[in-house]
């Protein structure tokens, strides 16, 4: 089965396939082609034609000053972009996406029609396609095992997907999500961290640091830059501290009435796997931490369980048909 899940996220796009998985920057720029001739010396960047024009993507496209990305513009334009240069590192066909919660209702058939069929570097591409709201992806990775197989039963509960960008809380109620409980909080995501790490550094080298390169500096917690490589843990630890406090507690207050009929709380996501250590004990006691050190895969993962799971479904429905 060519089956893919992918989380296109605002920061990094996953994708878990069934031998393999991977992820890259969600970064776009346009290649314009300028440069000088280096002949063999030169590194070989792929770059992708699409709708007229030419992009680089992930690594490549950080140096590059690269599109901003914070918005559902971008995913509705550059999500089949995204997808080609994925099928480049993976063979699938059959994939599911997700989208945040707030942006999933008037966005979904958009993107989903977007990505069945498209045309890029001159050739045709279409896929099965299928649209889920982040979150869904979480609990069909704790619900499912590696075969898609049923390991645990969700009754009530909030799971909690902290990402870059948003922070989604998906409520079940009775095996069912809820929608009038289900919520998204926007720009409440690790990005926060982010703009205060781009303002802090920007005052300690007196050099602008772009959005990208802050989030990757977070990630390494060094600054490397006009002959430097400086370790600064504790400038990022300072600022993890700081918004973990912030960001828990206010979700402990605005998901309350999900939380009080939840019989369990997942949290999950890249946002996850960087805040975890530093939630107090008192809060640890009440969650459950699903992925460990591949929780930014566990939408991605998810979304590819829930495929198979239906796949495995309709072939037994037709089997019974035969």
């Amino acid at each position: 089965m060519k089956v893919a899940g992918i989380d296109i996220g605002f920061g990094d796009t996953k994708v878990w396939c069934r031998d393999k998985y991977f992820k890259f920057p969600t970064a776009v720029a346009i290649d314009y082609g300028q440069g000088v001739d280096l002949g063999s010396f030169a590194s070989k960047k792929i770059v992708i034609s699409y709708k007229s024009k030419k992009y680089m993507l992930g690594e490549e496209a950080l140096l590059h000053d690269p599109l901003p990305t914070r918005t559902t513009g971008f995913l509705r334009e550059y999500t089949p972009l995204i997808i080609a240069y994925a099928k480049r590192f993976a063979d699938f066909h059959d994939v599911t996406l997700g989208l945040p919660l707030g942006f999933y209702k008037d966005n979904k058939d958009e993107i989903k029609n977007n990505v069945t069929r498209f045309r890029a570097d001159g050739k045709d591409y279409s896929f099965n396609v299928n649209v889920l709201p982040q979150g869904a992806g979480i609990a069909y990775d704790y619900m499912y095992d590696d075969h898609a197989q049923r390991k645990n039963i969700i009754n009530n509960a909030a799971i909690i997907d902290i990402g870059y960008n948003t922070i989604d809380v998906l409520s079940i109620i009775k095996g069912s999500a809820d929608s009038t409980l289900s919520f998204m909080l926007d720009n409440k995501g690790i990005c926060q961290i982010v703009v205060k790490l781009m303002d802090k550094l920007g005052k300690k080298y007196k050099r602008s640091v772009d959005e990208f390169k802050a989030k990757k500096i977070l990630e390494t917690k060094r600054y490397v830059g006009y002959g430097l490589s400086e370790d600064i843990t504790d400038i990022c630890t300072e600022l993890i501290k700081e918004y973990t406090d912030k960001i828990v507690n206010e979700l402990f207050i605005k998901a309350n009435e999900v939380l009080e009929k939840a019989d369990l709380v997942i949290f999950s996501g890249g946002g996850t796997a960087l805040i975890k250590e530093y939630i107090n004990e008192d809060n640890k006691k009440r969650i459950l931490f699903l992925g460990d050190e591949l929780a930014e895969y566990s939408n991605a993962r998810g979304f590819y369980k829930q495929n198979v799971r239906g796949r495995l479904n309709n072939a037994n429905i037709n089997h019974k048909k035969g």
